[in-house]
């Protein structure tokens, strides 16, 4: 994984765009490059048309219900949406 990261970042360098100065979405906050693909397309198909199975880290699924052997989802279907507590009324009730 970190030949393929290196090999990323050194693409990364090459485009000018991305290296002007600014500090976009693709950067995280140390400023390192970490959502944009440097290559092609069809380069990223080819790349990813069949996983390498040793590139992977693997553990056992957990039982149903038993959420202590993993780690914190954040996957949106498990996100607790629900509007937090407050005191103030709702502004349809300010306006009518």
């Amino acid at each position: 994984m970190a030949r393929y990261n290196e090999e990323i970042q050194r693409a990364i360098e090459g485009v000018s765009a991305w290296n002007a100065g600014c500090n976009g979405y693709y950067r995280s906050p140390s400023g390192r490059i970490v959502t944009q693909w440097p290559y092609s397309m069809s380069e990223f198909q080819a790349r990813t048309a069949e996983p390498e199975a040793d590139a992977f880290e693997t553990a056992p699924a957990a039982r149903e219900g038993d959420r202590s052997s993993r780690p914190p989802s954040t996957a949106p279907h498990e996100i607790d949406y629900s509007p937090a507590i407050s005191s103030r009324r709702p502004f349809a009730e300010k306006i009518g």
